[in-house]
């Protein structure tokens, strides 16, 4: 597994917020209000809204 980035320093091409995400673990969880970080045509884990740093 790759090293996680702080993400106070994680630079980004492309921010999606608010929305409805369903996870690829066997689970398939969904995050309401969700938000997902690209960079570099890679994305980042998600997380929900709320939890990311204010921009």
């Amino acid at each position: 597994m790759a090293e996680m980035i702080p993400a106070e320093t994680l630079v980004v091409d492309t921010m999606v917020t608010g929305a409805l995400l369903v996870t690829m673990d066997p689970q398939r969880r969904v995050i309401r209000d969700g938000a997902v970080a690209m960079a570099g045509g890679r994305s980042s884990p998600s997380a929900p809204a709320p939890s990311l740093p204010p921009r």
